[in-house]
């Protein structure tokens, strides 16, 4: 999968209102050991990490991040310059029903949920995917059971197509997996998969969620959001 800007030389960062998106620092390792040995961030996961796997997970992101400049940030709280987790973009390396693909995903500390750091961060990454990586498209999946991630997803306005309008032409390809969809996830989870279209975005990323709460999923020329009732 050819990506514009794959070979940037520089390591590129993004900032949001309250956070910042970077290369992984030594001193994130042992918070990003934490966040992987608490149960209920791996609740999704098989089993939790030890420390020596969560430095080899986060070394393998960071060189990544080195080679690509993009990838699974390093996510900063600017007020307290704390690290609180990954967000960020990623090449599955696995062979998946809608491989190859570009995915977002995140993972933060469970003191740091609820407060909209996902999505502020996934939003801005999105923005990065599509205006400087050029991207059509945009993936992201999960347990289907991991509701938490899915209202994320849901709130990025990615669209699972299971739940496109019946006989509407699949703009979203195929992205929707099922059992072992992904090598690794828990095996009695379905995994759910979302894609949000470069077009997509460009229409809706100024709309407030509220006037993005449908679509009619035809194609480019016919999409018009449907605005919600105030």
């Amino acid at each position: 999968m050819e990506l514009a800007g794959s070979n940037m030389t520089d390591v590129t960062g993004i900032e949001t209102g309250r956070l910042k998106l970077r290369q992984w620092l030594p001193g994130d390792y042992a918070s990003f050991a934490a966040l992987n040995a608490d149960p209920e961030v791996m609740a999704y996961f098989p089993a939790v990490l030890d420390a020596a796997e969560s430095q080899d997970y986060a070394y393998r992101i960071e060189a990544l991040i080195e080679k690509n400049g993009w990838g699974l940030w390093a996510a900063e709280l600017k007020s307290t310059r704390s690290f609180i987790g990954f967000v960020g973009l990623h090449q599955p390396g696995v062979d998946l029903p809608f491989t190859p693909c570009v995915e977002i995903g995140w993972r933060l500390a469970r003191q740091h949920w609820g407060k909209g750091y996902a999505t502020e961060a996934a939003t801005a990454a999105l923005g990065f995917a599509f205006e400087t990586l050029e991207l059509q498209e945009v993936v992201s999946f999960t347990a289907e059971l991991n509701a938490p991630s899915r209202r994320v997803m849901a709130k990025l306005n990615m669209v699972n197509p299971e739940n496109s309008p019946v006989g509407h032409e699949m703009i979203y390809l195929l992205l929707y997996g099922s059992t072992n969809a992904y090598s690794g996830m828990v095996s009695l989870c379905n995994q759910q998969a979302y894609s949000v279209l470069r077009w997509f975005w460009h229409v809706v990323k100024n709309l407030s969620p509220a006037n993005v709460a449908t679509a009619t999923l035809l194609d480019e020329k016919s999409f018009t959001p449907h605005q919600s009732s105030p």
